[in-house]
């Protein structure tokens, strides 16, 4: 077996050996390289727009309704357009022309959403933009729809640098089939498309509502749309209302989770705890126990009141919560409306010793 592969590699060096990307020769024009000039080219490789997740290629960006994925992409479009060197922690590498493709927005939402917008460099793309094209066009396809209009405007407007579309699907043909073969087709037109502009088309997507996969396999659609983008970022809620979690992985990219938040402005920053530090989700038997102990210690009293102060830990061994501390705070709060229908008010303070709770129970008026 040894001799054969050393006289197929002498052979294999002694001969021109072809790549064949399509057809030998079509009009005069050959459609394949020698290994040996393919390997002398030098490619004219560009920069990721930003370094990581928007590299020359496509981005899938999916999650849930209403999760926040069109105020990410708007947050991630001002930062390339407003001389922000980085967006959260990533560096941007290059700017120029954003396009941005509103087709999930109302024109209302959208000039709500950029009212104080006002860049030279970013061009949206209304629905209504994208019907009339349509309307008057004679393209086969809604892709074909989205490179005449982003070839108008680099040619009326200049180099871009990055494309969005807000949603995918809705530049698909309502008759292609949602399967593995034809969404590999579609994208693969996305990223021919890309790596010939030298730009990045960052893709808005749903994800399913299947909470046994892992996130970042949660996209709608079958596994032919992750094999053809070269990031994947799926955007989730955490049990903090005000917290939500990216999870990002890519070519070369490690997977990653950056915890962020929405400032006063909409725009996305990078929140600074921990995924431990979230408070999770606290057991309906938590609140059982608490609302036993406070009423059996009232009703234990002559004047059928309750009065107790400590720290977090206490209330959890003398109320036998089955919580960790860090879920007491988490557990009166989201409950007010339930404990004072039982009588039960409460207030929280921090000490240099730690947190502690106060219990006010009255039960007095109460007719026996």
């Amino acid at each position: 077996m040894t001799a054969i592969i050393l006289t197929l590699g002498r052979y294999l060096k002694s001969q021109t050996f072809y790549i064949l990307t399509y057809l030998p020769k079509v009009g005069g024009k050959m459609f394949y390289y020698s290994v040996e000039n393919y390997s002398c080219q030098k490619t004219n490789q560009k920069e990721d727009i930003i370094k990581g997740i928007c590299p020359v290629g496509l981005t899938l960006l999916f999650g849930p309704e209403k999760v926040g994925k069109s105020l990410l992409v708007r947050s991630l479009s001002l930062a390339l357009v407003d001389g922000s060197q980085q967006f959260l922690e990533y560096k941007i590498s290059r700017k120029g022309n954003v396009v941005y493709f509103a087709l999930d927005d109302s024109e209302t939402t959208l000039h709500n959403r950029f009212d104080d917008s006002i860049f030279s460099n970013f061009f949206i793309v209304t629905t209504k933009c994208f019907l009339e094209a349509q309307r008057y066009g004679s393209q086969y396809s809604k892709i074909g729809y989205v490179f005449q209009i982003l070839d108008s405007i680099i040619k009326n407007e200049g180099p871009v640098v990055l494309v969005i579309i807000d949603t995918l699907e809705k530049i698909r043909n309502t008759d292609s089939k949602r399967d593995y073969a034809h969404e590999v087709e579609d994208l693969n037109a996305l990223k021919v498309k890309a790596e010939e502009l030298g730009i990045n088309i960052l893709l808005v997507h749903h994800s399913t509502k299947n909470t046994k996969l892992e996130p970042l396999q949660n996209y709608y659609g079958s596994k032919g749309i992750g094999a053809e983008v070269d990031v994947l970022i799926a955007i989730n809620n955490t049990t903090d209302q005000k917290i939500q979690s990216l999870m990002v992985t890519g070519n070369n990219l490690p997977k990653k989770e950056i915890l962020v938040s929405k400032n006063t402005d909409l725009n996305y920053q990078i929140e600074t705890m921990n995924r431990e530090d979230l408070i999770q989700d606290v057991p309906e038997k938590a609140l059982i126990q608490l609302i036993k102990f406070c009423t059996k210690n009232a009703q234990s009293s002559p004047y059928r009141k309750f009065h107790w102060v400590g720290m977090f830990p206490d209330l959890i061994t003398e109320a036998d919560l089955d919580i960790p501390p860090k879920n007491v705070g988490r557990l009166l709060k989201d409950n007010e409306k339930q404990l004072l229908e039982c009588h039960i008010s409460f207030s929280i303070c921090r000490r240099k010793y730690g947190m502690v709770a106060t219990l006010d129970v009255d039960r007095s008026n109460e007719v026996e």
